[in-house]
């Protein structure tokens, strides 16, 4: 007797994490090697054993969607749980969540509508700096300002955008790299937000009076202090998630494909193509700010280092590793490049090297990344009902017509 869809899903799911969990603690090398050659086999089966009705690898994880979805909510109530003994993982995971929120934001731009934004740190940048003074030296709520750091990162956004607008392909990239390095030099400069120092004693966000940075207490369970702050990430990255799939499913979001594909051919079918960047930079911006102020409230203290070329590097290669155009593939793309480098972090002298050699692989063996984008399914229209054909008369006089 088959196995259900669903049970094979979450059954999947569970295993997957259970390896993840492992690879995290696990010290030994040797051990290690052998995860990662079982994990690769896993991989291979799992594939297989999920496959759609049409074949597809993991095919069966879309048709259950609702499913999959729901395992994915259990795992990340439980993944504190699991790692309250190793802290240090949890808040990886909680850096790999805000990095998934900016590449969130960037796949509006570098997978909907190809416009590789390779200066977004900067907006993160905006975002953390406008935030942290706001709370710490002016006296505002966090709250307060964890969404003017949004807004004015988003406000920034469509400054940018408008004479980049204006452009298309490497010229675009050009002008988003100028603004990011410009953005890190006033940070380094400028005396106000802290020059190269960088700004510290941020307050925490909080609910109820509670800091999200305090230990809490489930069940007689003891969680470490990074667990609020998990929680909080896991869900705003899901409403970011949920409204990126939204407007990639809106008409804003055809005509960013449309945009990909020939900018052009839809400026001749009398699309306004200005506002449709606008869209996708203001939209993007604001995740990037979003993602920025939460990464200052969570850690405390920033500095224009957070911030350079190399992390706008970064966050364009997890948006290309997990398959541009595709939020889930983003998501995932994010927190792999965010724990294996710090799982392999007596390499990290060679980290950019790193990087470049995942874009190098990636577009030549696999250019459509880890979860490729799938093909966009319409509405079906309603058709007008068919009029029906006269086969015999139906009252005396009537004549049947063939």
């Amino acid at each position: 007797m088959s196995v259900p869809a669903p049970v094979r899903v979450l059954t999947v799911q569970a295993a997957a994490a259970a390896w993840a969990v492992a690879f995290l603690l696990v010290e030994s090398w040797a051990v290690l090697g052998l995860l990662v050659a079982a994990g690769a086999g896993f991989s291979i089966w799992a594939a297989r054993w999920t496959a759609g009705r049409d074949g597809r690898a993991f095919g069966a994880v879309e048709e259950c969607a609702g499913w999959a979805a729901g395992g994915l909510a259990v795992l990340v109530v439980l993944l504190p749980f699991a790692l309250r003994a190793s802290p240090y993982w949890l808040f990886v995971f909680v850096l790999a969540g805000i990095h998934a929120l900016m590449a969130v934001g960037l796949n509006v731009q570098v997978g909907s509508t190809e416009m590789v934004n390779l200066g977004f740190a900067g907006f993160a940048a905006i975002g953390a700096y406008t935030s942290a003074v706001l709370s710490r030296d002016a006296g505002f709520d966090p709250w307060v300002g964890l969404l003017a750091g949004a807004l004015a990162a988003c406000a920034a956004g469509l400054v940018v955008g408008l004479p980049a607008a204006r452009t298309r392909g490497y010229y675009y990239s050009l002008v988003t790299i100028a603004f990011g390095i410009v953005a890190y030099l006033a940070l380094v400069n400028l005396p106000a937000v802290g020059g190269p120092s960088g700004l510290g004693r941020i307050p925490p966000l909080s609910v109820l009076g509670v800091s999200l940075r305090s230990p809490l207490s489930v069940a007689g369970f003891a969680l470490p202090g990074q667990a609020p702050s998990f929680y909080l990430v896991a869900v705003l990255l899901a409403a970011a998630v949920w409204a990126a799939r939204r407007m990639h499913r809106s008409e804003a979001g055809l005509v960013w494909n449309a945009l990909r594909e020939d900018e052009v051919a839809t400026r001749s079918l009398g699309l306004d193509v200005t506002q449709a960047k606008l869209w996708a930079m203001g939209f993007g911006t604001f995740l990037g700010g979003l993602a920025g102020a939460l990464y200052a409230h969570t850690v405390g203290f920033i500095a224009p280092d957070n911030f350079t070329f190399l992390h706008s590097v970064m966050l364009v290669s997890m948006v290309i590793l997990g398959g541009t155009d595709n939020v889930a593939g983003v998501v995932l793309g994010a927190v792999v490049l965010t724990v294996i480098p710090e799982k392999f972090r007596a390499f990290q002298d060679y980290r950019l090297l790193l990087y470049g050699a995942v874009l190098l692989a990636m577009l030549h063996g696999r250019p459509q990344g880890l979860l490729p984008k799938g093909v966009r399914r319409y509405a079906s229209v309603p058709q007008p009902p068919e009029a029906p054909r006269a086969e015999k008369a139906v009252e005396a006089g009537t004549v049947a017509v063939r």
